[in-house]
């Protein structure tokens, strides 16, 4: 994504206090391999995308019925789990898509496939020594991904995958550009680094 397309309010802000160099900007924002068809196994997105389309499973702004579930850190501890999947399975749902978490939840992840689940993680944590099995995982981390910045919050990589399915879908990609505000801010509110 080229710096000028986008809303970088955050990154003008930080650029004028000196925090960083436009150069420095550039190199974060304005990479041309910061393309989301960058990260691996972006070829089995494109397909879930397509064949979402074809029944209905994509996102809202792609024509689908779409319910969002998020854990209470009291009762369900952090990311997807056991009581969200059952949950999911008994609601119909057929297609489960993690953001910021999952990567690690190789038990859930699996009983979701057994349950004929379709399951696609966009993370940003460290791979562990044996990552859930998903259809699909979206990680700037894994150890095959040429993707430039490893740096990306989790909000990030979830942004990149909108932009491959906007694309896919025949929506201008552009349209995206109004979720990289909340992008920019989980960024900061994650502690993320700017510069790499």
């Amino acid at each position: 994504m080229r710096p000028e397309r986008g809303a970088f309010h955050i990154m003008d802000s930080l650029e004028r206090a000196g925090i960083y160099e436009r150069h420095e900007r550039e190199q974060y924002a304005g990479d041309d391999r910061a393309g989301p068809e960058y990260i691996p196994k972006i070829g089995a997105l494109q397909r879930f995308a397509l064949r979402s389309h074809r029944r209905g499973g994509a996102l809202r702004r792609c024509g689908a019925d779409v319910d969002v579930a998020i854990p209470d850190r009291m009762k369900d501890g952090y990311g997807i789990n056991q009581n969200l999947i059952e949950t999911a399975y008994e609601a119909g749902v057929d297609t489960i898509l993690t953001c910021d978490n999952g990567i690690a939840a190789a038990e859930p992840i699996r009983m979701a496939k057994e349950m004929g689940m379709t399951v696609i993680v966009t993370d940003h944590h460290d791979i562990p020594k044996e990552p859930a099995q998903a259809d699909a995982v979206v990680n700037p981390k894994q150890s095959d991904c040429p993707y430039p910045f490893k740096g990306l919050c989790g909000a990030a990589v979830a942004f990149k995958f909108v932009q491959l399915l906007y694309e896919q879908m025949g929506i201008p990609v552009e349209e995206a550009d109004e979720f990289l505000e909340n992008a920019g801010f989980a960024t900061v509110g994650d502690v993320m680094d700017l510069q790499d």
